[in-house]
């Protein structure tokens, strides 16, 4: 490793690859010479344990770590150096090359689901992959490189279609009237049965007791002496029959287990949810002769289920939003900074104030969290004594806004520690909020006094733009940041939660 650039001072295989690589014979040049976001990337890139590649430049150079190895399978470790599209993963660049084209535009793309023909053992395999494209930029903000990071899930994918195809061929080979005696017995035990029903098909002839006749608003004492089923179907709901009378006819067609569910109009005027479990005796020609079964209520199951997937949709909505924001935190982070360490540690800080936020948010159950509460914990107002003052009502804030405004106090409270009022003795911070119940906006100011003499920067640096963008692009907030000789004051007006 004598010798090497500072960020290919590191152990591994790739890292000994990537100093051995003729790279003299590349558009890259010599390591040394790299662009300073290239050499960053690079040493973030072997530094990680998970499989992580980069795509520099439009010669499309291809670079990864060692946790991709196993990935790339006997391309490794040609691989290294070479054009991405046209000679690593040439079987598959119709498919990579609409997406890299996305990145290299600027548009961040990631799928939990990718299938890919890979040849990667000496014959074309389907490989599946779960990965996020992230582009990055140069000083001036031009992209220069693809950052990928990927998961195989090919072994997983297996699993689950060998599973699916094995439970489809036990469903197929299971005893047809075991499974309904099973179903009857187990409506029996919950006590959900809501009625009972015995068909005589040749006659059309349809008697039931009167449960049945009060969960389809039938007349009991005409259950009980019979009527035609097309009489019984009236009362389920018109979107249901159709579907309803195409599996009857199934079960008259092939005898055995019949088992549906549909929605029926009760006396009460309401529709609820019912399953329908019945067993098609055949006569010697196989013909329907008799069509016994039960009625189960199943409205709470069907309830159930719908809470069930309405907590999956608001999971999944949760994850995007926060990989979006970690997303968003990285390339702000490793854009500019020329130190892989210090990068690496305001990463860090700025991931704790994001988890900090998740976990008031998780203490309410994700339906609001107190203004007050972050402030005191992104600030550690318990730290610094008097110096920073808290004045305002209590404040509910909706989720988005909550961590929001977590990222943008975080900021800062960290500009103020190492820059403002609070990096010497005698500064103090006083942040006082108010409601405009007109408006349903909490206006909030940060006014910082009594620390080094202030003067407005040049350019904006990372925490100005992420405290605008946060507030007023992803929070429908408003911002106005103010570098005053005496102390920086910040002004935001948000939503309160409804």
């Amino acid at each position: 490793m004598e010798g090497a650039p500072p960020f290919l001072a590191q152990t591994g295989e790739m890292a000994d690859s990537i100093r051995r690589h003729a790279w003299e014979r590349t558009a890259l040049g010599e390591p040394g010479a790299w662009p300073q976001a290239l050499q960053i990337l690079v040493g973030v890139m072997l530094a990680a344990d998970q499989p992580m590649f980069m795509v520099w430049g439009a010669d499309k150079v291809w670079l990864y770590n060692d946790a991709f190895i196993p990935i790339l399978g006997r391309k490794h470790p040609a691989a290294l150096g070479r054009h991405a599209l046209d000679e690593v993963w040439r079987e598959a660049s119709d498919t990579l090359t609409p997406l890299f084209d996305a990145v290299f535009n600027g548009v961040a793309v990631q799928m939990d689901d990718l299938a890919l023909e890979l040849d990667r053992k000496g014959v074309a395999q389907e490989a599946h992959f779960t990965f996020s494209y992230t582009p990055a930029r140069d000083a001036s903000g031009a992209v220069v490189a693809l950052f990928g990071v990927c998961t195989e899930t090919t072994e997983l994918y297996e699993r689950r279609r060998e599973q699916e195809a094995s439970e489809r061929a036990l469903s197929a080979a299971a005893d047809a009237a075991r499974a309904a005696a099973e179903r009857i017995e187990l409506a029996l035990r919950a006590g959900a049965i809501v009625g009972t029903w015995v068909w005589d098909v040749p006659d059309n002839h349809f008697v039931a007791d009167e449960q049945f006749a009060q969960s389809f608003g039938l007349d009991p004492e005409l259950c009980r002496i019979g009527l035609p089923l097309e009489q019984v179907m009236e009362s389920i709901h018109p979107a249901d029959r159709d579907r309803v009378a195409a599996e009857v006819a199934a079960a008259l067609a092939r005898g055995g287990p019949y088992r549906c569910e549909y929605r029926v109009l009760r006396g009460d005027g309401a529709y609820r949810w019912t399953e329908a479990s019945g067993e098609v005796e055949l006569d010697q020609h196989g013909g329907a002769v008799r069509f016994p079964g039960v009625l189960v209520d199943i409205e709470e199951r069907r309830k159930a289920e719908e809470h069930r997937r309405l907590l999956v949709n608001e999971l999944n909505h949760r994850v995007k939003n926060t990989l979006s924001v970690v997303q968003g935190l990285a390339r702000q982070t490793f854009r500019n900074t020329g130190d892989v360490r210090v990068a690496v540690a305001t990463f860090e800080d700025r991931l704790t104030a994001l988890s900090r936020a998740h976990n008031l948010l998780t203490d309410e159950n994700w339906a609001s969290a107190s203004l007050r509460d972050i402030i005191g914990d992104q600030l550690g107002v318990d730290r610094w004594g008097d110096r920073i003052a808290l004045d305002g009502p209590e404040v509910a804030l909706s989720p988005q806004v909550a961590v929001s405004l977590a990222l943008a106090l975080h900021e800062l409270g960290t500009n103020a520690a190492k820059y403002g009022a609070l990096s010497n003795d005698n500064g103090r911070v006083l942040v006082r909020w108010r409601t405009d119940p007109g408006r349903a906006t909490v206006i909030l100011r940060w006014a910082e006094s009594g620390g080094p003499p202030v003067t407005s920067p040049a350019r904006p640096g990372f925490g100005s733009r992420m405290i605008e963008r946060a507030l007023a692009a992803e929070a429908g907030g408003r911002v106005a940041l103010q570098f005053q000789p005496d102390g920086v004051v910040c002004d935001i007006e948000a939503p309160m939660a409804p």
